[in-house]
């Protein structure tokens, strides 16, 4: 960033900032809890879900009315999920980015990407 001749940087005193650091700290802390919440929370419904797929796969294992509606409900969801694995499948391969040549240009036209 230009210093418009003055010979220091006032962005990187703004960022030494005893607030600044504080508050990016916090953001940190704030995101790094954030997602601990999130794995945390992803492992029990992970949980959850297992043990409801083994009722409804101990459930249709009967051959009683409920037995056959959980069969046929677990064939739908697995027929389906095949569906949808087959198509998400396509589509990874279809998105695959291209291959670049090994000379990259940064945005300022020079090879390293750095700006001057």
């Amino acid at each position: 960033m230009a210093n418009h001749g003055t010979g220091r940087d006032p962005w990187s005193e703004w960022r030494r900032h005893p607030t600044v650091e504080r508050a990016v700290t916090a953001s940190r802390r704030l995101g790094e809890r954030a997602a601990r919440m999130g794995r945390e929370a992803s492992g029990r419904a992970r949980q959850r879900l297992d043990r409801g797929l083994q009722t409804a796969r101990a459930r249709a294992r009967e051959r009683d009315l409920l037995g056959e509606a959980a069969y046929r409900a677990l064939t739908l969801v697995h027929d389906g999920l095949g569906l949808a694995v087959r198509s998400l499948s396509r589509l990874e391969r279809a998105t695959t980015p291209p291959a670049r040549p090994n000379g990259r240009r940064g945005r300022s036209g020079d090879a390293g990407g750095e700006g001057t």
